[in-house]
């Protein structure tokens, strides 16, 4: 249905008076920055992909509608975006594509390409072009992927095999083929999307799937030994699932975010607490039905999903604060109904998200790459930080040297990655001393205000 609705707006362009310009959207209080300029692929972006390189770079792999729907991979250096290898390397259309590291550093893609309907492919980027990892078509035919890597450096990929009635299979490459591992076929119905990780504990691949053997339900297995059991009860969600996402928590516990059916589908997130799956928060938070929705954990462990939410029209981002899941940001990060959603953390435990906007009525952008800059929050403009913050990071005490205020009241507040405030104070003094031996691990801003000025900082708490 997808490559219908794209092969539509090819053939049938948008009239330029329909036409909006999505950046007059964005309120300058936005915390949402763009890396590099809004846009920066050539044309359409689908099925994007975004990951961070051990170079601490983002670099998002997606099909390219300048390039015949084949596969272009792009990586951010610090001041704009430039191609890994050629554009549009891939051999034919593409879908479905997913993009990894190796622990020595190359990227890998993974992807089906429609040259015979659509067959699997893997490459990575040698360093001088993108080459094939194994044979291409080594399994019968697939529509969805997850790629990842075993703590032993081998690539998985996950994908519903249409060689066994689409039910999930895993492969992984053997330095030589690609071969399944454990058994083939092991969900009880046929799958739609997957979401492959390895959990950090042990090291052992857990997949995570709507599984129609289950009415669509979502379904976490994970391979034991030989075999691939269920996590809990399989068809564990209230309803259908889509757009599912899989990763853990700081105590190894796997946790879903999905598109759920059962609560009108809107976005819901889940963990396993070793016994049973228990939602976080409550369930269909999302404003409205949701597309594309992405799980990540900030660094001091709380959940992050991002989605394309149809209640505002807007690409949000939510964190679940303990009780509540609340925006990060103001007003979320791209509005006309984002598509293809990809969220990644950076290295610094920044939230950066991938995305295109392919709405009819809204001008196309072209893939864009955003990140969410505490600096930014709640104030007009960039202003230059005219405050110290000593130490930083930060384990117990923090200094914070004022601008002269002649003797004026300060109003000070510290709020976290979410904007949630953590700490307020009013002094005239110019050094004030926080305790924050309480504060979780994070990233945090420091808002400074006087009559005339305001000022701004940021701060790591270790």
């Amino acid at each position: 249905m997808k490559r219908v609705i794209y092969l539509l707006m090819i053939l049938f362009p948008l009239i330029a008076e329909a036409q909006l310009d999505p950046g007059s959207y964005f309120p300058l209080k936005s915390a949402w920055k763009y890396i590099g300029d809004k846009g920066f692929s050539e044309g359409e972006g689908y099925y994007i992909s975004l990951a961070f390189g051990p170079d601490g770079h983002p670099y998002v792999a997606y099909t390219d509608l300048m390039h015949y729907l084949r596969v272009t991979v792009m990586k951010f250096d610090g001041t704009q975006w430039v191609n890994i290898g050629s554009p549009g390397f891939s051999g034919d259309t593409t879908e479905g594509i997913s993009l990894a590291f190796s622990p020595t550093g190359q990227p890998f893609v993974a992807y089906g390409d429609w040259k015979n309907s659509p067959e699997p492919a893997v490459m990575r980027f040698d360093g001088y072009q993108w080459v094939y990892v194994g044979p291409p078509g080594f399994a019968n035919r697939w529509m969805y992927s997850s790629l990842a890597f075993g703590p032993s450096g081998e690539a998985y990929i996950a994908f519903n095999d249409y060689s066994d009635s689409s039910k999930c299979s895993v492969m992984k490459f053997d330095g030589t083929n690609w071969i399944y591992v454990g058994n083939k076929g092991f969900s009880e119905g046929f799958i739609g999307f997957v979401s492959l990780k390895f959990r950090p504990s042990d090291g052992k691949p857990y997949v995570a799937f709507g599984d129609f053997g289950n009415s669509g339900k979502a379904t976490v297995m994970k391979l034991d030994g030989t075999d691939w059991v269920n996590v809990g009860n399989a068809g564990f969600s209230a309803g259908r699932t889509d757009y599912i996402s899989l990763s853990f928590n700081p105590a190894g516990q796997p946790c879903v975010a999905f598109e759920d059916s059962g609560n009108s589908y809107k976005a819901t997130a889940m963990k396993f607490d070793d016994t049973n799956w228990t939602y976080i928060g409550t369930p269909g938070f999302s404003e409205g039905t949701v597309w594309f929705t992405c799980l990540a954990f900030t660094p001091s462990g709380g959940p992050l999903v991002a989605y394309c939410d149809h209640g505002t029209g807007n690409g949000m981002l939510k964190q679940f604060d303990g009780t509540n899941w609340v925006d990060v940001g103001e007003g979320g990060f791209a509005p006309g109904f984002p598509d293809f959603v990809s969220l990644a953390m950076s290295p610094s435990g920044t939230p950066y998200v991938a995305f295109d906007v392919l709405n009819i009525g809204v001008v196309p952008y072209g893939v864009t790459v955003m990140k969410h800059d505490s600096v930014y929050s709640g104030i007009d403009h960039e202003k230059k930080s005219n405050i110290t913050l000593t130490p930083n990071p930060v384990k117990e005490t923090l200094t914070i040297g004022l601008p002269d205020s002649n003797g004026a009241i300060v109003f000070i507040e510290i709020c976290d990655i979410t904007g949630k405030k953590i700490y307020k104070t009013q002094s005239p003094e110019r050094r004030i001393m926080v305790n924050t031996e309480n504060f979780p691990s994070g990233i945090y801003l420091v808002k400074i205000k006087t009559d005339n000025s305001e000022y701004n900082g940021k701060f790591s708490k270790t």
